[in-house]
């Protein structure tokens, strides 16, 4: 594959990380209680469209983001607590460093922080 007067093959493609790996588990008891996990990998890539494999470039590193729930069910009713990316992993989804500063600054997105919650929920 040719990408601007240059052969590309073999790169990666941007914004696709080589691996995602996701798991999860959940045990519910007769007696109404439930305890869950995810956990969720993914390897770094390169970021803003480089197809050129620009290792300067290479901004989005791998990470891992576990989740987990408890609660109970009864009735019609579920209470849960829950916890996204439970451990408080810092982390980036997407960089640009094509235009360092003073030119034009660089930026990046970072991932979502931990988050604890609490959810009611009835069905009839």
């Amino acid at each position: 594959m040719f990408y601007q007067g240059a052969d590309r093959a073999g790169n990666e493609f941007p914004e696709a990380p080589s691996y995602t790996f996701a798991a999860g588990a959940m045990y519910r008891s007769e007696a109404g209680w439930f305890l869950g996990a995810n956990v969720r990998r993914i390897d770094g890539y390169y970021s803003t469209g480089d197809i050129t494999n620009n290792k300067q470039r290479f901004g989005v590193d791998a990470y891992t983001v576990v989740d987990a729930q408890a609660g109970y069910t009864w009735d019609h009713y579920t209470l849960t607590l829950f916890a996204k990316n439970l451990f408080d992993e810092e982390y980036i989804t997407a960089v640009d460093r094509r235009h360092e500063p003073p030119l034009s600054p660089s930026y990046a997105f970072i991932g979502e922080e931990r988050t604890f919650g609490l959810t009611l929920t009835g069905k009839f």
